[in-house]
């Protein structure tokens, strides 16, 4: 492994985004709300519209996308102060604690250069024990538990929403 290098997806990238898209809801169908038999049929203009609507990063070790995370900062006047983190995927073997804070980290600075931004909010699955802990390491909090948020496989899922403020 080589220097980890960050870039931010661009609508060029769209076959790249899906490919990664696709794996992590394969590997990690618990972590999203989304699944891969309905992102797997979506057309080439519904990933370039997701890439530009977003501020999508990718991390890339030797060419190969290993890392993937997106954000937005709401718009409404009452909510404009709050970013959202919504869906974070690292490839398993590079789950080692200091390259995913490395990842988390690079974000968070990309997300306190909007100066209006005062809170982080995310939403995780209670059972990604190694991303909560990551969370918390990040000064993230736990504010609430979303019961049975997510189906998959005949089984329920919780979500925990955690938050960071400024």
């Amino acid at each position: 492994m080589k220097e980890i290098i960050f870039r931010k997806i661009k609508p060029k990238d769209w076959q790249e985004y899906k490919k990664i898209r696709l794996e992590a809801l394969q590997e990690e169908p618990i972590a999203f709300g989304a699944s891969y038999e309905e992102k797997i049929i979506e057309n080439e203009n519904n990933w370039k519209i997701s890439i530009k609507k977003s501020s999508i990063f990718f991390a890339l070790d030797n060419d190969e996308i290993i890392w993937i995370m997106w954000y937005w900062f709401e718009t409404n006047l009452k909510t404009k102060h709050i970013a959202k983190i919504f869906w974070v995927y690292l490839k398993e073997k590079y789950r080692k604690k200091w390259i995913w804070d490395k990842f988390l980290k690079f974000i968070l600075k990309q997300i306190i250069q909007n100066k209006e931004i005062k809170k982080i909010a995310l939403a995780v699955n209670t059972k990604q024990k190694w991303a909560i802990k990551l969370y918390e390491k990040n000064w993230f909090e736990i504010v609430w538990k979303l019961k049975n948020e997510l189906f998959y496989s005949g089984q329920f899922y919780d979500e925990f929403l955690m938050e960071k403020y400024l």
